[in-house]
């Protein structure tokens, strides 16, 4: 069976509440104001039993005008409407504003049912009968069956009650399983011994007890210690069903109607977003910077108009725009919400929400235009694709994906360009996140270009250093391992060459000037000749006139490996210290250890030098210094 929720509409004193009494035997009036005033305030929640012993929600809403708000937040989860509309009075201004209200939802059947027949005449209930069937004329009341009851004949409200079991069953289940639950919080109370208690409409998933779940806008984690529906405690709930849910980990000072629950990280909050604004027949047309009410779910937020590409937009049609609000509202991609004037109060239109991260743009931006276009209209897979093409800088997750779109099929969109590749994912840390081919090819070109002009900076430098790259330049918000695999995705497509610690462009090869492989072969005799007492470096500035070309020759032929430093003064020429090593492991293992003094003489040199080339064996892991000796490590 189908989650229903049933929604009353109507005006004021037209019956709502004592229909709903008569079907289900409770009186959803049980604040004492309404008691005493005879008119219903707040929303009223009960259930009907079906014939089948299925029981379906049933929300009644006030029908005065200054209650309409209340009334946006009871519907705002219904699948089924009954539009009550008196005998005696017609349709008046709430019977027209609730049922737009209603089919701008998106709710699309229904039942009329006029009440209070026993106080006119047959004849004034078939003029009312045609009034109705003229005033909505080309909606879906046009496929609704109009029935009569009366408040003083119980058996008068048993073809509804049919026709609602029949109906029922002809629902579409809207409320298939989503990835992640929503609940929009139309009240909240304590009971003593519980704590607090919210009631709504379930959305998008399951909902189990022991979830834990975001309370927003606070950001805010609960925890569901129980779930009743209908009066019923159960264990789970599918989507689409009237649900109250015991929190643990909040008060109920802290939440009010208009609050959302949801599975953490999946709902967006923002006081700037972009949607599709239809206005409907009827109506003034709108302008730009229009103050408006809007209804989404149980929240009302007030907001200002910026139409896109016009300065106004005429009754019956619809244009992107963008609403910058006065407090922020939590949504998605693909929410419908209710517009209403700020003043005088009445429905005015309803909106699509396009992005929830609006950009403040001029409005005439023709790419801005374009993107919300896509997202609108486009395809699926060109929705997706574009959404990412365009936040590839941020290297989002999927869930951000997921946000963003509102669509259900993004994961298998994603899957599906990354085997075509067009987008990248990088997924040695989790979240796995994703850029497109485009984002990848402007990295390249950034990287190429910056090589280039570096290369040109340091013609003796083998590369650029990837921590400088990646800190300094293009990918602050990407951590180390996700970084290196975003250099081998580069590599791969042959445009750098990346070792350990540098990069560098794939043609360009260290080449030294006539002058260069002067001062190299003068820094290289020099070693050569003074073999285990090398120069000082200071010695080395007296042969050589241009001391910036000496200290990069110098530095080069060290990151070369022809130079083995052993400290800020001293290097060793490569041969000879690959000579003293093998001594020194050949003297070692006469008596299994070797001494300073050992070292200075098997070396020739002074007791500086070999201190310093013990150490520097030490330092590199193949010697180890016990008391006054050196003994060789196993590994080496």
């Amino acid at each position: 069976m189908k989650n229903i929720v049933i929604g009353t509409a109507g005006h004021i004193d037209h019956g709502k509440t004592t229909l709903v009494r008569n079907l289900t035997g409770t009186d959803t009036d049980t604040l004492p104001e309404e008691k005493k005033r005879g008119m219903t305030i707040n929303l009223g929640f009960t259930y009907l039993t079906l014939e089948s012993g299925k029981k379906v929600g049933l929300v009644d809403v006030p029908g005065h005008e200054k209650f309409i708000k209340n009334m946006v937040s009871g519907v705002s989860g219904i699948d089924f409407m009954i539009l009550v509309v008196a005998a005696d009075d017609g349709v008046m201004p709430q019977t027209r504003e609730h049922f737009n209200v209603i089919r701008l939802l998106g709710v699309k059947r229904g039942v009329v049912v006029v009440t209070k027949s026993d106080l006119v005449s047959t004849e004034r209930v078939a003029k009312v009968r045609n009034e109705i069937k003229k005033e909505f004329e080309g909606s879906f009341i046009d496929q609704c069956e109009i029935l009569e009851v009366n408040s003083l004949d119980l058996k008068s409200y048993e073809p509804l009650k049919k026709l609602l079991n029949k109906e029922i069953e002809k629902i579409k289940d809207k409320n298939e399983e989503k990835e992640h639950f929503r609940l929009h919080i139309d009240r909240v109370f304590n009971v003593k011994g519980f704590g607090t208690i919210v009631t709504g409409t379930s959305m998008g998933s399951l909902i189990y007890e022991g979830d834990i779940l975001t309370l927003l806008p606070q950001m805010k984690y609960v925890r569901v210690k129980g779930i009743q529906n209908h009066g019923v405690a159960v264990a789970s709930l599918k989507p689409g069903n009237r649900c109250a849910l015991n929190l643990g980990g909040v008060e109920v000072k802290d939440i009010k109607r208009g609050d959302i629950l949801g599975t953490p990280e999946t709902l967006v909050i923002s006081d700037r977003i972009d949607v599709n604004l239809h206005i409907l027949n009827g109506k003034k047309k709108i302008k730009n910077n229009h103050r408006i009410r809007l209804h989404l779910g149980t929240t009302e937020v007030m907001g200002r108009i910026k139409l896109f590409g016009k300065d106004d937009l005429p009754s019956g049609n619809e244009n992107l725009a963008q609403l910058v609000l006065e407090t922020p509202l939590v949504g998605l991609p693909g929410d419908i919400g209710i517009v209403r004037n700020y003043s005088p109060m009445d429905t005015i239109g309803s909106v699509k929400i396009v992005n929830m991260k609006g950009k403040k743009v001029k409005r005439k931006n023709s790419e801005y235009i374009d993107s919300l276009t896509n997202l609108l209209n486009g395809s699926s897979y060109n929705k997706i694709e574009n959404w990412i093409i365009k936040n590839s800088e941020f290297f989002p997750p999927i869930k951000d994906i997921v946000v963003a779109t509102g669509d259900e099929t993004t994961e298998k969109v994603v899957s599906n360009l990354v085997e075509n590749k067009k987008i990248f994912c990088l997924k040695e840390l989790e979240p796995k996140r994703y850029l497109h081919i485009n984002h990848l090819i402007k990295i390249e070109r950034e990287i190429s270009l910056f090589l280039g002009d570096y290369h040109e900076k340091n013609p003796l430098k083998p590369g650029a250093n990837k921590a400088e790259i990646m800190n300094k330049y293009f990918f602050k918000n990407l951590k180390v391992k996700n970084f290196n695999e975003l250099f081998d995705l580069i590599e791969k497509r042959g445009n750098i060459k990346v070792n350990e610690s540098t990069v560098k462009l794939p043609d360009f090869k260290i080449r030294l000037d006539k002058k260069q492989k002067k001062i190299k072969d003068i820094i290289l005799i020099k070693y050569k000749e003074q073999g285990f007492k090398p120069p000082k470096y200071s010695e080395l500035e007296t042969l050589v006139e241009d001391k910036k070309a000496l200290h990069e020759i110098h530095s080069f032929l060290i990151e070369r490996g022809l130079l083995i430093p052993l400290d800020k003064d001293f290097c060793f020429m490569k041969g000879f210290f690959n000579e003293g090593e093998k001594r020194i492991k050949e003297k070692s293992r006469e008596t299994g250890k070797i001494t300073l003094g050992e070292t200075r003489e098997i070396l020739g040199t002074s007791r500086k030098f070999a201190l310093a080339f013990l150490e520097k064996l030490d330092s590199l892991g193949i010697t180890k210094r016990i008391e006054d000796y050196r003994v060789i490590l196993p590994s080496s």
